[in-house]
């Protein structure tokens, strides 16, 4: 994994990939910061580290999501947990969510912020909707 990193400028893993890519247990939110750390510290031309924090505390009405950059505060955004069994995709829909924004705005604070704002639409809009079993899809074409 670490040769693809070594190549990226921004990922967005979620607790379990963080855990992965840092080598290091991330049990909760404290230990996010000083996993994050390691990643920009081992790779070099990140610029920006979002964690997605869907799978953090699941029974809490709240979502908290993180963005790291180099040199700069670490940004929390916290909002309101969509509840919905249509969750298939999220994390490649986030991704490229906010590279779209970024591109618009040339600021990973505001496409941050953007992307979750397109995230929780999304998956509002798709909330009410059944496809298959287990956990559906996310249906972007609601997303307008």
């Amino acid at each position: 994994m670490d040769h693809i990193v070594a190549y990226a400028t921004v990922i967005t893993p979620n607790l379990h990939e963080l855990a992965i890519l840092a080598a290091t247990p991330v049990p909760d939110r404290a230990a996010i910061p000083a996993a994050v750390q390691s990643l920009l510290a081992r790779f070099p031309r990140l610029r920006a580290v979002v964690v997605t924090g869907g799978h953090l505390e699941e029974r809490d009405a709240t979502v908290s999501d993180f963005l790291f950059q180099p040199d700069r505060p670490a940004i929390v955004h916290e909002h309101a947990r969509q509840v919905t069994r249509n969750t298939h995709g999220t994390g490649c829909t986030f991704a490229s969510a906010l590279a779209a924004y970024h591109l618009l705005t040339d600021s990973y604070e505001q496409a941050f912020l953007q992307a979750i704002v397109f995230m929780d639409l999304l998956l509002q809009r798709s909330a009410d909707h059944t496809l298959g079993k287990g956990a559906g899809p996310l249906l972007h074409h609601l997303a307008r």
